[in-house]
């Protein structure tokens, strides 16, 4: 699962908005260089997460040949647009949850503003 992660945060940094797309060595010595110090670098595992990405959906072969640049997907873009607005809404709505004091009095509900 590291493989696939680090695949796709490379891509995203390596900024793949040109034509071209990511070259499979850029993206391979993006991978390698996020390793962590005790974890060496498996060329197979790395190769199946990256097909397994574009059997998904999440990235697009671009180039002359196949597998020689790849892309983030249209679709894999927008759901993860998607998610983070998700992530940001639940947050928001933590935020005006905690900002709200309720006390009780005898028969009623007194909502008040917390501090600011």
């Amino acid at each position: 699962m590291f493989y696939h992660s680090a695949i796709l945060s490379a891509i995203d940094e390596l900024r793949d908005c040109h034509l071209a797309g990511s070259s499979l060595s850029s993206i391979r010595h993006h991978v390698q260089a996020s390793l962590p110090e005790n974890k060496s670098f498996r060329d197979s595992a790395f190769l199946q997460s990256l097909k397994s990405a574009v059997d998904k959906g999440e990235l697009v072969c671009v180039g002359r040949k196949i597998g020689d640049h790849y892309k983030l997907s249209t679709d894999y873009k927008k759901r993860r647009a998607e998610s983070v607005e998700e992530e940001a809404e639940k947050l928001r709505e933590e935020k005006r949850r905690r900002d709200r004091v309720h006390t009780r009095t005898k028969n009623h509900v007194v909502v008040a503003a917390g501090p600011k």
